[in-house]
C-alpha cells in the first residue's frame, strides 16, 4: 500500500492537449538514454511553457542522437542544431547548457491510434521574437 500525501482527485488533472502553435518555453530537464533496442542513444528533453494560458504545462521530445538509422540520426542532429540556434548557443558538451534559456517551441498533435491517444509533439524551435515566417522546422 502507498499512502498518498494528499487526496488525488481525477477532476483536478488537466488532460487536454495544448493547442497546436508556437509557445514560449524553456528546457527544464534533459536525459541521455539508451534506445529501446540498446543500439543507440536518445536525448529526452522536457520543455516547460513559460507564458500564457498554458504556462507551466510540460511537453517532451526525444532526439535519436546516435542511431543505426542514419535518417533518424540526421533529423535529431538538425533538431539539436535548431535548439542551440534558438537559445543562442554555438556548441555544447552537455545538454544542461541549454536549460533555462527561453525559446519558442512549435507544438503539433500526433494522431490517435488504437494503441495510443493523440499527444503533443514538439516539431520546431526558434528564438523568442522570431518572425512567424522564420519557421525553420524540418517537418
Amino acid at each position: 500500500m502507498a499512502e498518498l500525501p494528499s487526496v488525488f482527485d481525477t477532476d483536478d488533472i488537466d488532460d487536454d492537449l495544448v493547442p497546436e502553435g508556437w509557445y514560449p518555453a524553456q528546457i527544464v530537464k534533459s536525459v541521455l538514454k539508451d534506445t529501446k533496442a540498446k543500439t543507440g542513444k536518445l536525448i529526452n528533453f522536457q520543455f516547460k511553457i513559460i507564458e500564457g494560458e498554458y504556462a507551466k504545462r510540460v511537453v517532451f521530445t526525444n532526439l535519436n542522437i546516435v542511431n543505426q538509422n542514419q535518417t533518424a540520426e540526421a533529423i535529431a542532429k538538425r533538431e539539436l542544431k535548431q535548439i542551440c540556434e534558438a537559445v543562442g548557443v554555438k556548441s555544447i558538451t552537455d545538454t544542461n547548457e541549454l536549460h533555462g534559456i527561453q525559446m519558442e517551441i512549435k507544438i503539433v498533435h500526433s494522431e490517435a491510434t488504437p494503441a495510443y491517444p493523440a499527444k503533443e509533439e514538439v516539431k520546431g524551435y526558434r528564438a523568442i521574437g522570431s518572425a512567424p515566417d522564420d519557421d525553420k522546422s524540418p517537418f
